[in-house]
């Protein structure tokens, strides 16, 4: 929050992008909302900003026809999912994500979307085995 005179210079929050009351005619604009991240690369005391628009025409129906950078950030975030239970990730597993990332590698000049990757299938490999489809049929209990 910010507190100045009214009138004054040092206002520094910048006045509201969608006022109500104003309402923009139809087609004109296909802005959905305006995202303003600020960050800092570690052990940098400067701030960058980053400013852009978030657009109606940007909306794909299917994730296949999405870059491969937005693919790969899906995948990541499954996985953070899975890591907190996974209540969201309906029928997605390890296999999914694999697969999602994989696809989406594009380039990797430092070799990290490979790593993620490996990482994983390690994940996969220590994660509790789900039962196969016909492993109750053939299993016995002594």
């Amino acid at each position: 929050s910010e507190i100045s005179l009214s009138g004054s210079t040092g206002q520094r929050i910048e006045p509201l992008r969608y006022a109500q009351g104003q309402v923009k005619s139809a087609g004109k604009s296909d802005e959905l909302a305006f995202l303003k991240l600020r960050f800092k690369h570690p052990g940098e005391t400067e701030s960058e900003l980053i400013e852009t628009p978030i657009l109606a025409s940007q909306i794909v129906q299917d994730l296949s026809s999405s870059s491969d950078d937005f693919r790969f950030a899906a995948a990541v975030a499954a996985f953070g999912q899975s890591l907190h239970g996974g209540k969201y990730l309906k029928d997605m597993g390890y296999d999914e994500m694999i697969e999602l990332a994989r696809g989406a590698r594009g380039n990797d000049p430092d070799g990290e979307r490979a790593e993620f990757v490996r990482l994983l299938g390690l994940a996969r490999d220590l994660s509790p085995m789900k039962p196969q489809a016909n492993f109750e049929q053939t299993a016995t209990v002594p």
